[in-house]
């Protein structure tokens, strides 16, 4: 039966029949297997920590972006918010549409809509 089996079983069914004949053998086949998985263990850790840092690391990142966003949006609306008091104070002033546009900036267009909200 061993002898129909692929190349790679054959090879293993020796070095088996070998190592279970030899204790000094077995013994070093032994501490090679566990060497590697130890390897294989730290790689593994290794690649775990990296990941997590990685991971806070774009949280953080993120945070900070997502401050500034949100820091930068309050900021433009608090001044379309600003620029719509004003307009409705000087309309309630009866200011002529020309001036507050060369006052605030505004189109007479945006003006108007400004005083509907």
């Amino acid at each position: 039966m061993i002898e129909t089996a692929s190349p790679a079983i054959q090879k293993a069914t020796a070095r088996v029949l070998r190592l279970s004949k030899d204790e000094r053998a077995r013994m070093l086949h032994e501490y090679e297997l566990k060497a590697r998985r130890d390897e294989q263990a730290r790689l593994n850790y290794a690649m775990q920590e990296g990941i997590e840092k990685g991971i806070e690391k774009g949280r953080t990142e993120g945070r900070a972006e997502g401050r500034a966003e949100g820091r930068a949006e309050g900021r433009t609306e608090g001044r379309a918010d600003g620029l719509t008091a004003v307009v409705l104070n000087m309309l309630q002033r009866n200011r002529p549409i020309a001036e507050i546009a060369e006052y605030t900036g505004l189109l007479p267009d945006e003006i108007k809509k400004r005083a509907r909200c």
